[in-house]
């Protein structure tokens, strides 16, 4: 006798629930969605326990009572995301703070500038006046740490620290407060500086056209930096630690740099001097290398499939007095030098 097979049922829940998940990620993404939307639905979670426990009792025997409550819910999420306004269900208002922090030159022959910045943009340039060693206008939220040490040999420590939330509350600082975090910091183009800049969350701009720089440091997080290397008497090294994001490189006129970078996730884009002396070390973990046609691969390195490696230079790179030394490890985007 022929033994006859079960029909297992197959609820529509979860492909309901991964759709719509699906589509709020492409509203949010096009600013369809009202801002304080994501907030919301963190404070919510619990809904979702109580939803998948519908499914789970009533919507495993009937795919259609399945789908059906997954419906429901994307339905509710809805009106909630919408209405939350008129609810009450908003985030508190964020409290922003605009301070200015500077510190004149006094005896000072030297500096080294630690700046930890914060989450929104950053704008990092040439000062004018003469006598003051970092003038810095922030807009944030939570605390500053500014400190001052030494006197021939000052350093100067710029950090910030976010309020202490509940794990809803991080939420609460909605787009428009991130783009209304600013800092904006100006350093003296009078002595010479050590800098390093770690990152955060956004944009960075950093022109240090005319600053006399001994030794940078960046380190990157989640965002895009623009950076302009100065030409300056002595050759310096500065140090590049990609996060998740694009980095733009400009190299001035007459610069001599040894550059080192760590790949992060992101592309970088380096702009040379057209008649620079350049050489380009570069081990991709993932990712093409791209040189302007003049440059001359000496070595090639051990390329896969993924990743491109070898030495780039330009012709009479060994006989030049400035050169520029790009090394490149690891990372998963493309190098482009031109």
């Amino acid at each position: 006798m022929e033994e006859k097979k079960g029909f297992r049922y197959r609820s529509l829940f979860w492909p309901v629930v991964l759709i719509s998940v699906g589509v709020f990620w492409l509203l949010g993404n096009l600013g369809i969605l009202p801002e304080h939307s994501l907030w919301t639905l963190i404070r919510l979670w619990p809904l979702a326990l109580i939803v998948i426990g519908l499914d789970i009792m009533i919507g495993r025997p009937s795919p259609v009572i399945g789908g059906l409550i997954g419906l429901g819910a994307v339905a509710l999420v809805l009106v909630l995301v919408f209405a939350g306004p008129s609810l009450g269900l908003t985030p508190p208002e964020t409290e922003l703070i605009t301070e200015r922090f500077t510190e004149r030159i006094g005896n000072a022959t030297s500096a080294r500038v630690n700046l930890d910045l914060t989450i929104g943009k950053t704008t990092i340039d040439a000062l004018s006046d003469p006598n003051t060693l970092i003038d810095a206008e922030l807009t944030y939220v939570g605390e500053i740490n500014f400190a001052v040490q030494g006197d021939k040999q000052k350093t100067i420590s710029l950090s910030h620290r976010a309020p202490r939330f509940d794990f809803g509350d991080w939420f609460r600082i909605t787009d428009t407060d991130t783009k209304r975090v600013w800092w904006d910091i100006g350093l003296s183009p009078e002595i010479p500086l050590t800098l390093n800049i770690d990152g955060s969350i956004g944009q960075s701009i950093i022109d240090l056209s005319g600053l006399q720089i001994e030794d940078l440091e960046v380190e990157g997080d989640v965002g895009d930096f623009h950076i302009t290397l100065p030409a300056t008497e002595e050759t310096y090294d500065a140090y590049l630690n990609g996060g998740v994001g694009a980095f733009e490189v400009i190299i001035q006129q007459g610069a001599a740099v040894n550059l080192t970078i760590d790949g992060g996730v992101g592309k970088f884009v380096i702009d040379v001097p057209a008649d620079a002396a350049v050489r380009v070390e570069a081990d991709m973990d993932i990712g093409n290398v791209s040189v302007p046609s003049n440059f001359v691969r000496v070595s090639s390195g051990d390329d896969d499939f993924i990743g491109e490696s070898g030495i780039w230079e330009t012709p009479g790179f060994d006989d030049a007095k400035v050169r520029i030394v790009i090394v490149f490890k690891g990372g998963v985007g493309d190098l482009t030098v031109r």
